[in-house]
């Protein structure tokens, strides 16, 4: 029975690729031997734990270890900082009015700031007109009014009369 195949896709290093070329091997017997040789390399580190003393592997180096050690802290600081900062953003989100609520308002606003300013030019207009007939009336007032007499009766004779 034939073995099952995987068809892959890889990019690889122009240069790694001509070199391997140049071996003589072709893609498919490079790669194989690759995923070989990772998988030796990975059965080779199992069997050097001792499963019976639980035994692992020595550190790569301590300073490294602290290292990481004091990222992941300032990692978690970070992340405290942000849970803080999404707490505060939902809280202002939740208090933050509706937009069309505030649409409603703005435009209500927006048409009592207009209806203000049709108000304040009718009023200039209309002092205007005060003051123009107070000066009317002021000019009036200091004018020597003359009545008009009724006419004097007749002291001739009347016009059918005229011999």
């Amino acid at each position: 029975m034939a073995e099952e195949k995987r068809r892959v896709n890889a990019a690889i290093d122009k240069s790694l690729y001509e070199n391997v070329m140049k071996l003589g091997y072709t893609i498919s017997e490079a790669i194989t031997l690759g995923f070989e040789k990772l998988l030796e390399a990975y059965i080779e580190d199992l069997e050097k734990v001792d499963t019976n003393t639980q035994e692992t592997p020595a550190p790569i180096n301590s300073h490294e270890i602290e290292g990481y050690k004091l990222e992941i802290s300032g990692y978690k600081e970070n992340i405290k900082a942000l849970n803080v900062e999404i707490v505060r953003l939902k809280e202002v989100l939740s208090n933050a009015p509706d937009p069309t609520e505030l649409a409603d308002i703005k435009a209500r606003f927006e048409e009592r700031q207009r209806l203000t300013e049709e108000k304040d030019k009718r009023i200039e207009a209309l002092e205007r007109e005060v003051s123009r007939l107070d000066m009317f009336a002021h000019y009036f007032k200091n004018v020597d009014i003359k009545q008009i007499e009724a006419p004097a009766a007749a002291k001739g004779k009347p016009w059918w009369k005229f011999w």
